[in-house]
Parts: C-alpha cells; structure tokens; sequence
C-alpha cells in the first residue's frame, strides 16, 4: 500500500477532493462486469465442449455401450442449447446491476450442471477394460477444466462450481482401479487439479483488480467531466495536479496513453518507457498499432474496429506488443 507525501501546514489544500463512490455501487458495478465476461465466453466454451463430447463418443465407441454414450450425449446438446439460449437472453436484456443477481445464479446452475455432466463420464461411462481408453478419458477432462480456467476466469466460483464435480469423480474412480497405471494417473490427476485451481485463483484475482482499477478511473473521468460541463476548468486543472492523480500517472505499473483520432499516441505515462524501452520521442506521434506484433496487427485492428461498429461501451483485449530490444511481451488492454 502506498500513501501520498503529507504537505505542509502552510499550503491549504487547492480543491475540493472528488467524492468517492459507496462500496455498494462498486461491488454491484464489478460484479455486473464479470458475469458479462462469463456470458461473453460462453458460446465459445460451448462450441470447444461439444467437440470434446464428440471426440470421446467417437473413441469410446467400441469399448462403451452404446446407448450409455447416446444418453450422455443427449444431455450435453440439451443442456448446452439451453446454456446458449441463455447467453443470447442475457445479450438481448442487457442487465443491469439491480438485477444481475439471478443471471449470476442462472450461470452458475448451468456451470454445476455441466459439470455434473462431464463427471458422470468417469462413472457412466468409463471403460473399465481398457486403460488406454481411460488414459483418453483423462486426458480429456484435464484439458476441459485447463480451458476452464480460463473461460470462467472472471468468477473463481464459477471455475469451483464446474471443475470440482467434473474430476472429483474421475479421481475417486482411478483411486479404486487396481492396473498398475492407475495409481499414478490419479496422482497426477489429483496434483493438476490443484494447480488449476491455484491457476484459476490467481487469474480471477487479477480479473478483479482490473475491473476494481477501471471502475475507478470510470468514476473519475465520470467526475472530471461533470466538472468541465459545469464551467470548473480551473478547479479541474487544480485537481489532476494533486499528488493522488499525479501517483497514478508516474508510478502505476500499467500502461496508461490516450490517442487522437487517427490513433497516435498523444500521451503516454512512465510505464510505457518501462515496459517497452522507447524514448519518449519515439511513442508520441506514431500510430499504436505499428508497436503491435506484426502477426497480431491486423487481428487487432480488426477487433477493434468491430467493438466500435458496434457502438461497444468498454472492452478487453490481450495482444503482443513489440520492445524496443525487439521482444514479445503480452498485455490485456481495458478500453
């Protein structure tokens, strides 16, 4: 935690300090925010998971009873083109923070679900007599939750509430096999789903500080242009000198820039020179694409593009960007 140098008796303060929002509205505005990021990624996680199903039908074919697979498979399409139909309410309503609250329970019924499902494949239909098939099954699972972690980024609950009943009864299964390749596949089982969880964790952490971080700075563009509109431009150039804006500008470890029209940089705070060693003289002026990876550039001219075609509020982005010693280096964007 860092505190601001303490000024002199002698130099009252120049403003008055821009209220700060209820903890109320900022939790509601933050919570908003991450069940549209889950909503957001569930027609692709979908799509990814109805493959996986096909894919372990088609390998288990000859070592599984057939209807078992066709009632399995059932399951998943019906509840995924519910899942679906829910992800296109959700975009169609457009909630807002008051009634957020039952979409949350909404998804998180059909995460649970889902996960019940991919569960009920260690035990319905596990292939008892064939520990390659098992080793696919395996396989399978550990890669569904690997993608988890990341679709259900937002909600380290929704990650719980999916992956747990997924391989809890994978683990408990190969546990009780008695081949010899058993023992180690639960282990490994057991240790990966740790990590994923720790994995799933940590991200969900950093999701949520990002949105903490931009709700804040939306309340205080919000404040500052409430001020020009009142005719306070003096007061307004008073108060981004304070020394709380003035931290955030110098000593944030984020890349922070504003951009004209055209896209050039008009603007850029310390951590850009940090991060990707360019002067000063070398950002100002040019276009903020040509510092994007070339194998990157025109996916993320495209994308953003399409956000503003559709007149999208905010947005989040990860894409390469290029040093000045000529390295990668990955950054998610808020705009």
């Amino acid at each position: 935690m860092a505190s601001s140098p303490s000024f002199p008796d002698r130099q009252p303060p120049l403003t008055t300090p821009l209220s700060t929002p209820s903890d109320s509205a900022r939790d509601s505005s933050i919570s908003l925010q991450q069940v549209t990021l889950l909503y957001g990624a569930m027609p692709a996680a979908l799509v990814a998971g109805l493959g996986c199903a096909l894919a372990l039908i088609a390998v288990n074919w000859h070592v599984v009873p057939h209807d078992r697979l066709l009632i399995w498979l059932a399951y998943h399409l019906i509840l995924s083109a519910g899942r679906y139909g829910l992800a296109r309410s959700f975009k169609a309503n457009k909630p807002g923070p008051a009634n957020i609250y039952r979409w949350d329970q909404a998804f998180l019924l059909g995460t649970t679900l889902a996960g019940l499902g991919w569960g009920a494949s260690a035990l319905w239909l596990f292939p008892e007599s064939s520990p390659a098939h098992q080793l696919f099954l395996t396989f399978v699972l550990a890669g569904i939750a690997a993608g988890s972690a990341s679709t259900l980024a937002a909600r380290f609950d929704a990650f719980l509430s999916f992956s747990l009943p997924m391989l809890m009864p994978l683990i408990l299964r190969l546990f009780t096999l008695n081949h010899e390749q058993a023992l180690p596949m639960a282990i490994c089982t057991m240790l990966f789903s740790m990590l994923m969880v720790y994995t799933a964790h940590r991200t969900s952490h950093t999701v949520q500080e990002t949105l903490r971080l931009k709700y804040h700075n939306t309340q205080l563009v919000d404040q500052l242009a409430g001020q020009l509109q009142e005719g306070e431009q003096m007061e307004l150039l008073l108060t981004v000198k304070t020394e709380h804006h003035r931290f955030i500008m110098e000593y944030a470890q984020d890349i922070i820039y504003r951009t004209d029209r055209s896209g050039r940089f008009t603007f850029i705070n310390p951590a850009v020179i940090r991060l990707l060693g360019y002067h000063e003289t070398e950002v100002l002026g040019h276009r903020a694409l040509d510092f994007v990876h070339p194998e990157y550039r025109r996916l993320a001219e495209r994308f953003y593009l399409r956000q503003f075609l559709r007149k999208t509020a905010s947005t989040y982005y990860e894409f390469p960007l290029i040093t000045h010693s000529q390295q990668t280096l990955w950054v998610g964007q808020n705009v």
